[in-house]
């Protein structure tokens, strides 16, 4: 997981002064995974889980060793539901990337803490400084 957290983080950092105001979670979706298929990773985008047990629930970059779920402009706490749910019931290892116009410490403590204590990585991304930071 370490090694796509790494590309990730670099992927995101290149993006983070082209981006500048995006309002597509969409867009976000597939510039990122775009991005990181360059790199050679093993990228899907929009994969739906099912399971004969549980509720299908869908991950928005899924990478052979972590599921990717993107926010834009959303909430600090958005995100940890579904990332939670990939974890927990599927297996497998999650990341939830904040896009946001401005972070600010608030938006980066909240972050944080709900990622320190659910185990899930959460990087944080502010499009007006150009800024990517890794929070949990």
């Amino acid at each position: 997981m370490l090694d796509s957290i790494k590309h990730l983080v670099e992927v995101l950092s290149e993006l983070s002064c082209e981006f500048k105001k995006v309002e597509s979670e969409r867009l976000a979706q597939d510039l990122i995974a775009f991005r990181l298929r360059i790199r050679g990773l093993d990228v899907k985008r929009r994969v739906r889980l099912e399971s004969q047990k549980y509720p299908d629930v869908e991950v928005d970059i899924l990478l052979p060793d972590v599921a990717l779920e993107i926010k834009v402009g959303k909430r600090f706490y958005d995100g940890f539901g579904q990332a939670l749910a990939v974890r927990e019931l599927y297996g497998l290892n999650s990341c939830i990337v904040h896009l946001v116009e401005q972070a600010d410490e608030k938006h980066a403590s909240g972050l944080r803490a709900l990622a320190s204590k659910l185990g899930i990585k959460a990087i944080l991304m502010s499009l007006r400084d150009c800024r990517v930071e890794v929070v949990g």
